[in-house]
């Protein structure tokens, strides 16, 4: 990812990984990240996040790095939205989905039954 980010230079760039990276070579790793993009000129900024909090269906932790080009300003992570107890199931996220059993193919599949969560 460093030499994508080098070579094309986007004006913003979001990489994620595993959170051990953090601590990882006591956290030497993490640093040596921030400290190559920030040579290009990219101001960074990573956290951990887990991504059920956010309303993902899904309880997976990322270590998240989010670099801007030529600003002072560094991205600020929104806090989470979501409390464990109202963490979004799969079956709420996609079981308002019809069922393709008898219709695969079919260029639209028509809804079953309103949404169980909203955007």
């Amino acid at each position: 990812m460093i030499e994508t980010v080098r070579r094309y230079k986007p004006k913003a760039f979001l990489i994620e990984n595993v959170p051990g990276m953090a601590t990882l070579y006591k956290g030497e790793v993490c640093d040596e990240i921030v400290k190559r993009f920030t040579k290009m000129g990219y101001n960074v900024n990573n956290r951990i996040l887990c991504s059920a909090d956010y309303g993902v269906p899904q309880i997976r932790k990322r270590l998240v790095f989010v670099g801007i080009l030529n600003t002072d300003n560094k991205f600020e992570f929104p806090e989470p939205y979501l409390r464990p107890e109202e963490y979004i199931t799969c079956e709420q996220a996609i079981g308002d989905l019809p069922s393709l059993e008898h219709t695969l193919g079919d260029d639209v599949s028509e809804y079953e039954r309103e949404p169980m969560t909203c955007s």
